[in-house]
Protein backbone atom coordinates (compact mmCIF):
# COMPACT_ATOMS: atom_id res chain seq x y z
CA UNK A 1 0.00 0.00 0.00
CA UNK A 2 1.16 3.37 -0.87
CA UNK A 3 2.39 5.33 2.60
CA UNK A 4 0.85 8.72 2.75
CA UNK A 5 2.42 11.34 5.36
CA UNK A 6 0.01 13.54 7.40
CA UNK A 7 -0.46 17.04 6.40
CA UNK A 8 -2.07 20.02 8.78
CA UNK A 9 -3.70 22.93 7.37
CA UNK A 10 -0.82 25.00 7.56
CA UNK A 11 1.09 22.79 5.62
CA UNK A 12 -1.38 23.41 2.78
CA UNK A 13 -0.75 27.09 3.00
CA UNK A 14 2.49 26.16 2.49
CA UNK A 15 1.95 24.23 -0.90
CA UNK A 16 0.33 27.59 -1.93
CA UNK A 17 3.00 29.51 -1.22
CA UNK A 18 5.90 27.93 -2.60
CA UNK A 19 3.78 27.20 -6.12
CA UNK A 20 5.36 30.32 -7.70
CA UNK A 21 9.07 29.51 -7.28
CA UNK A 22 8.34 26.63 -9.55
CA UNK A 23 6.24 29.17 -11.66
CA UNK A 24 9.49 31.94 -11.92
CA UNK A 25 11.50 29.33 -13.31
CA UNK A 26 9.81 29.48 -16.66
CA UNK A 27 7.15 31.68 -16.44
CA UNK A 28 6.73 31.94 -20.17
CA UNK A 29 6.20 28.47 -20.77
CA UNK A 30 3.47 28.70 -17.59
CA UNK A 31 1.86 31.38 -19.11
CA UNK A 32 1.63 29.85 -22.24
CA UNK A 33 0.02 26.57 -20.90
CA UNK A 34 -2.22 28.61 -18.98
CA UNK A 35 -3.38 30.96 -21.61
CA UNK A 36 -3.84 27.60 -23.94
CA UNK A 37 -5.69 25.48 -21.54
CA UNK A 38 -8.18 28.51 -20.83
CA UNK A 39 -8.41 29.02 -24.27
CA UNK A 40 -9.51 25.43 -24.98
CA UNK A 41 -11.88 25.68 -22.09
CA UNK A 42 -13.74 28.86 -23.39
CA UNK A 43 -14.29 26.94 -26.77
CA UNK A 44 -15.48 24.13 -25.17
CA UNK A 45 -18.37 25.95 -23.04
CA UNK A 46 -19.42 26.82 -26.58
CA UNK A 47 -20.25 23.62 -27.44
CA UNK A 48 -23.92 22.60 -26.91
CA UNK A 49 -24.69 19.65 -24.34
CA UNK A 50 -21.31 17.68 -24.56
CA UNK A 51 -18.61 20.60 -24.11
CA UNK A 52 -18.62 20.29 -20.86
CA UNK A 53 -17.74 16.53 -21.07
CA UNK A 54 -15.48 16.94 -23.03
CA UNK A 55 -13.41 19.58 -21.09
CA UNK A 56 -13.73 16.50 -17.97
CA UNK A 57 -12.35 13.91 -20.33
CA UNK A 58 -8.75 16.36 -21.59
CA UNK A 59 -8.16 17.87 -18.66
CA UNK A 60 -6.35 14.76 -16.78
CA UNK A 61 -4.08 14.84 -20.22
CA UNK A 62 -3.39 18.48 -20.03
CA UNK A 63 -3.05 18.13 -16.43
CA UNK A 64 -0.15 15.71 -16.99
CA UNK A 65 1.82 17.63 -19.55
CA UNK A 66 1.69 20.54 -16.99
CA UNK A 67 2.51 18.22 -13.89
CA UNK A 68 6.10 16.96 -16.32
CA UNK A 69 6.95 20.80 -16.41
CA UNK A 70 7.08 20.84 -12.40
CA UNK A 71 8.69 17.87 -12.39
CA UNK A 72 11.25 19.19 -13.95
CA UNK A 73 11.31 22.41 -12.37
CA UNK A 74 10.92 20.77 -9.09
CA UNK A 75 15.10 21.02 -7.99
CA UNK A 76 15.06 24.60 -7.52
CA UNK A 77 18.11 24.97 -5.74
CA UNK A 78 20.14 21.99 -7.41
CA UNK A 79 19.09 21.81 -10.98
CA UNK A 80 21.46 23.51 -13.23
CA UNK A 81 20.16 25.32 -17.09
CA UNK A 82 21.80 21.86 -18.56
CA UNK A 83 20.10 19.64 -16.41
CA UNK A 84 17.08 21.44 -16.81
CA UNK A 85 17.43 20.85 -20.71
CA UNK A 86 17.22 17.09 -20.47
CA UNK A 87 14.01 16.96 -18.61
CA UNK A 88 11.96 19.65 -20.29
CA UNK A 89 10.27 19.38 -23.89
CA UNK A 90 11.17 21.98 -25.10
CA UNK A 91 14.07 23.87 -22.64
CA UNK A 92 14.68 27.11 -24.82
CA UNK A 93 15.14 29.87 -23.07
CA UNK A 94 12.22 32.82 -22.66
CA UNK A 95 14.41 35.51 -23.03
CA UNK A 96 13.16 38.68 -24.27
CA UNK A 97 11.94 40.19 -27.29
CA UNK A 98 11.72 43.75 -28.22
CA UNK A 99 8.67 45.49 -29.35
CA UNK A 100 9.44 44.51 -33.32
CA UNK A 101 9.92 40.69 -32.40
CA UNK A 102 6.69 40.20 -30.21
CA UNK A 103 4.67 38.03 -32.83
CA UNK A 104 7.11 35.47 -33.71
CA UNK A 105 8.45 35.45 -29.13
CA UNK A 106 4.62 35.13 -28.78
CA UNK A 107 4.32 32.23 -31.57
CA UNK A 108 7.20 30.33 -30.09
CA UNK A 109 6.41 30.27 -26.37
CA UNK A 110 2.74 29.28 -27.03
CA UNK A 111 4.25 26.61 -29.59
CA UNK A 112 6.54 25.60 -26.42
CA UNK A 113 3.40 25.88 -24.23
CA UNK A 114 1.48 23.42 -26.50
CA UNK A 115 4.17 20.98 -26.65
CA UNK A 116 4.33 20.34 -22.92
CA UNK A 117 0.74 20.33 -22.43
CA UNK A 118 0.65 17.37 -24.89
CA UNK A 119 4.01 15.80 -23.64
CA UNK A 120 2.04 12.72 -22.21
CA UNK A 121 1.56 11.40 -25.64
CA UNK A 122 5.64 10.68 -26.16
CA UNK A 123 4.77 7.49 -24.04
CA UNK A 124 1.71 4.78 -25.16
CA UNK A 125 1.37 3.27 -21.92
CA UNK A 126 0.96 6.93 -19.79
CA UNK A 127 -1.34 8.20 -21.93
CA UNK A 128 -3.67 5.42 -21.77
CA UNK A 129 -3.70 5.77 -18.08
CA UNK A 130 -4.50 8.93 -18.26
CA UNK A 131 -6.96 8.67 -20.54
CA UNK A 132 -8.55 6.17 -18.22
CA UNK A 133 -8.34 8.68 -15.51
CA UNK A 134 -10.13 11.02 -17.68
CA UNK A 135 -12.71 8.05 -18.44
CA UNK A 136 -13.35 7.10 -15.35
CA UNK A 137 -14.15 10.66 -14.16
CA UNK A 138 -16.40 11.63 -17.10
CA UNK A 139 -18.31 8.74 -16.11
CA UNK A 140 -18.60 9.32 -12.28
CA UNK A 141 -19.75 12.75 -13.63
CA UNK A 142 -22.31 11.66 -16.41
CA UNK A 143 -23.94 9.58 -13.06
CA UNK A 144 -23.78 12.10 -10.85
CA UNK A 145 -25.71 14.51 -13.13
CA UNK A 146 -28.62 11.84 -13.97
CA UNK A 147 -28.76 11.31 -10.27
CA UNK A 148 -29.21 15.09 -9.39
CA UNK A 149 -31.84 15.22 -12.35
CA UNK A 150 -33.21 12.17 -10.39
CA UNK A 151 -33.30 13.72 -7.00
CA UNK A 152 -34.46 17.04 -9.14
CA UNK A 153 -31.51 19.08 -7.76
CA UNK A 154 -31.52 22.95 -8.45
CA UNK A 155 -31.00 26.31 -6.82
CA UNK A 156 -35.10 27.49 -7.74
CA UNK A 157 -36.49 25.07 -5.59
CA UNK A 158 -34.23 25.94 -2.71
CA UNK A 159 -34.95 29.73 -3.04
CA UNK A 160 -38.34 29.27 -3.51
CA UNK A 161 -38.45 27.99 0.27
CA UNK A 162 -36.58 30.36 1.49
CA UNK A 163 -38.67 32.98 0.30
CA UNK A 164 -41.25 31.34 1.33
CA UNK A 165 -43.14 30.32 -2.06
CA UNK A 166 -43.07 26.42 -1.80
CA UNK A 167 -43.42 24.54 1.35
CA UNK A 168 -39.94 22.18 2.79
CA UNK A 169 -41.75 19.11 1.12
CA UNK A 170 -40.55 20.54 -1.99
CA UNK A 171 -37.24 22.93 -0.45
CA UNK A 172 -36.00 19.91 1.54
CA UNK A 173 -35.52 17.26 -0.74
CA UNK A 174 -33.86 19.89 -3.10
CA UNK A 175 -31.70 21.09 -0.96
CA UNK A 176 -30.79 17.10 0.34
CA UNK A 177 -30.47 16.32 -2.94
CA UNK A 178 -27.92 19.32 -3.60
CA UNK A 179 -26.12 18.36 -0.85
CA UNK A 180 -25.51 14.77 -2.10
CA UNK A 181 -24.28 15.43 -5.29
CA UNK A 182 -21.70 18.00 -4.38
CA UNK A 183 -20.22 15.08 -1.98
CA UNK A 184 -20.48 13.00 -4.95
CA UNK A 185 -18.74 15.59 -6.63
CA UNK A 186 -16.10 15.93 -4.19
CA UNK A 187 -15.40 12.18 -3.89
CA UNK A 188 -14.82 12.22 -7.59
CA UNK A 189 -12.13 15.56 -7.33
CA UNK A 190 -10.30 13.92 -4.70
CA UNK A 191 -10.21 10.40 -6.84
CA UNK A 192 -8.45 12.09 -9.66
CA UNK A 193 -6.91 14.56 -7.76
CA UNK A 194 -3.27 12.96 -7.63
CA UNK A 195 -3.80 9.64 -9.69
CA UNK A 196 -2.47 11.67 -12.43
CA UNK A 197 0.67 12.25 -10.58
CA UNK A 198 0.71 8.48 -9.21
CA UNK A 199 0.63 6.82 -12.65
CA UNK A 200 2.81 9.66 -14.14
CA UNK A 201 6.02 9.45 -11.84
CA UNK A 202 5.06 5.93 -9.63
CA UNK A 203 3.78 4.23 -12.53
CA UNK A 204 0.91 2.82 -10.22
CA UNK A 205 -2.25 1.60 -11.88
CA UNK A 206 -4.75 3.55 -12.79
CA UNK A 207 -6.92 2.31 -9.58
CA UNK A 208 -4.61 1.70 -6.81
CA UNK A 209 -3.51 5.80 -7.67
CA UNK A 210 -7.43 6.61 -7.71
CA UNK A 211 -7.78 4.87 -4.43
CA UNK A 212 -4.31 6.16 -2.42
CA UNK A 213 -5.33 9.74 -4.18
CA UNK A 214 -8.93 9.10 -2.47
CA UNK A 215 -6.99 8.20 1.00
CA UNK A 216 -4.79 10.81 0.83
CA UNK A 217 -7.27 13.50 0.56
CA UNK A 218 -10.19 12.23 3.09
CA UNK A 219 -6.72 11.61 5.16
CA UNK A 220 -5.70 15.29 5.01
CA UNK A 221 -8.69 16.76 4.24
CA UNK A 222 -8.17 20.59 6.37
CA UNK A 223 -4.84 21.11 3.96
CA UNK A 224 -6.58 19.73 0.81
CA UNK A 225 -9.39 22.11 1.26
CA UNK A 226 -6.54 25.22 1.59
CA UNK A 227 -5.13 23.76 -1.20
CA UNK A 228 -8.23 23.43 -3.68
CA UNK A 229 -9.83 27.13 -2.60
CA UNK A 230 -7.82 29.34 -5.10
CA UNK A 231 -9.37 26.77 -8.01
CA UNK A 232 -12.52 26.57 -6.73
CA UNK A 233 -12.64 30.60 -5.86
CA UNK A 234 -11.51 31.39 -9.40
CA UNK A 235 -13.85 28.80 -10.48
CA UNK A 236 -17.07 30.46 -8.74
CA UNK A 237 -15.82 33.99 -9.94
CA UNK A 238 -15.67 32.91 -13.77
CA UNK A 239 -18.87 31.31 -13.24
CA UNK A 240 -20.32 34.44 -12.09
CA UNK A 241 -18.86 36.47 -14.34
CA UNK A 242 -19.91 34.23 -17.77
CA UNK A 243 -23.21 34.56 -16.28
CA UNK A 244 -23.77 37.97 -15.94
CA UNK A 245 -21.57 39.28 -18.74
CA UNK A 246 -22.46 39.65 -22.33
CA UNK A 247 -20.45 37.64 -25.30
CA UNK A 248 -17.43 38.03 -25.62
CA UNK A 249 -16.90 39.71 -22.61
CA UNK A 250 -18.26 36.70 -20.92
CA UNK A 251 -15.77 34.25 -22.62
CA UNK A 252 -12.55 36.53 -22.01
CA UNK A 253 -13.65 36.64 -18.39
CA UNK A 254 -13.35 33.11 -18.03
CA UNK A 255 -10.04 33.14 -19.94
CA UNK A 256 -8.06 35.51 -18.05
CA UNK A 257 -9.17 33.76 -14.69
CA UNK A 258 -8.82 30.24 -15.45
CA UNK A 259 -5.51 31.81 -16.74
CA UNK A 260 -4.38 33.19 -13.85
CA UNK A 261 -5.58 30.21 -11.41
CA UNK A 262 -4.73 27.21 -12.93
CA UNK A 263 -0.52 27.76 -12.98
CA UNK A 264 -0.27 28.17 -9.42
CA UNK A 265 -2.77 25.13 -8.73
CA UNK A 266 -0.87 22.98 -10.67
CA UNK A 267 2.44 24.24 -9.09
CA UNK A 268 1.28 23.78 -5.84
CA UNK A 269 -0.22 20.51 -6.26
CA UNK A 270 2.63 19.21 -7.19
CA UNK A 271 4.40 20.58 -4.04
CA UNK A 272 1.65 19.03 -2.49
CA UNK A 273 2.28 15.45 -4.40
CA UNK A 274 5.85 15.59 -3.21
CA UNK A 275 5.13 16.30 0.43
CA UNK A 276 2.50 14.10 0.55
CA UNK A 277 3.41 10.39 -0.87
CA UNK A 278 6.77 10.28 1.26
CA UNK A 279 8.81 7.87 -0.05
CA UNK A 280 7.73 8.25 -3.25
CA UNK A 281 10.85 8.55 -5.75
CA UNK A 282 9.48 10.66 -9.19
CA UNK A 283 10.73 9.28 -12.64
CA UNK A 284 13.51 11.10 -13.66
CA UNK A 285 13.22 9.65 -17.41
Amino acid sequence: MIHIDKASARRGWSWLARGPALLGKDRALWVSMALLYALLAVALTLVPFVGDVLLVLFTPLLLAGALEAAHALHPLTRMSAAEYATRAVDPRPPGSAGPGQWPQYTTEQLGRGLRQLLSVFSEQDRVTAVMVIGTLSLGAVVMIDILGKLLRVGGPAILSWLSGDVTYKIGLPATLGLLIVMLLYMLVYFAVLYAVPLVLFRGEQVLNAMGASLRACLGNLAAVAVLSAPPMIALAAGTLLYARLAAPWDGLAVWVVTALAAPWFVAALYQSYQDSFVGLEPRTA
